[in-house]
């Protein structure tokens, strides 16, 4: 049986809240052609964008964050407000990623006042689940479910419920009940979330549900969960996978 009483007992519940977002969305269109004055910016920053991707992937993150400051000064000059965004959606992600939440939260933030000036709203809900997350880390509760609300708002807007992303936001809305103790509305939170689809949230709805049942005293049911915890857990991202490392 995997052992994941050090964990729940010391980290609780942040170490739960999903990190999902930042590990598999880009976050927007690479580009929107309305915004740019000629097709050679759109292959310039298109190219930029490229150039980032491959260094953020092999761990270059300063040079990452030198091509998407020249992708946003380039961006902004050419009034391209679609690449604008991205390049601040995507400072955002490797700031948090490097724990720096003031930063990403800066980035993200302004992403999403330029994602409102668009007509699409690209990644306007990833970006308010992104910033409730941070919310959430920092301590401030109500602020967080505030911005996970808004999010769940504009993908149903958008027709996206029955959506993977819809189901973090969910189970986002549980660790705040477990955060808060309120371990009833937390399981009846949980019951809300779709399963079956996504393997990432399966792990993720059995993982907070056996938190649940630790949490009050229903210690057959967390074994239970966690040993479905970890039959999802081989074939996710590896961040959830070294919860289990004992």
């Amino acid at each position: 049986m995997v052992q994941l009483f050090e964990l729940l007992t010391q980290s609780r519940v942040k170490c739960l809240i999903i990190f999902l977002h930042f590990l598999t969305l880009i976050g927007c269109t690479k580009g929107d052609k309305s915004f740019s004055p000629n097709n050679t910016n759109i292959g310039i920053l298109d190219s930029l964008i490229n150039q980032s991707e491959k260094l953020s992937n092999k761990g270059e993150i300063d040079s990452a964050y030198a091509i998407l400051d020249t992708i946003y000064n380039l961006a902004s000059a050419t009034d391209s407000l679609s690449y604008m965004n991205y390049a601040d959606f995507t400072r955002g992600r490797l700031y948090f990623l490097q724990n720096e939440l003031d930063t990403a939260l800066f980035y993200w933030l302004n992403a999403l006042k330029i994602s409102h000036k668009l007509e699409s709203e690209p990644n306007a809900a990833e970006l308010l689940s992104n910033i409730g997350i941070i919310y959430f880390d920092k301590g401030y509760l109500r602020t967080a479910i505030e911005y996970f609300v808004q999010a769940r708002k504009k993908m149903e807007l958008n027709g996206d419920t029955t959506q993977e992303n819809y189901q973090i936001t969910t189970i986002n809305l549980a660790a705040i009940h477990l955060k808060q103790e309120e371990f009833s509305l937390a399981n009846e939170v949980l019951r809300r979330v779709k399963r079956n689809k996504w393997p990432t949230i399966d792990f993720l709805f059995f993982i907070n549900r056996a938190l649940v049942y630790y949490e009050t005293g229903k210690l057959e049911d967390y074994e239970l969960d966690m040993d479905s915890a970890a039959f999802y857990s081989i074939t996710i991202n590896p961040y959830y996978q070294s919860m289990f490392k004992t």
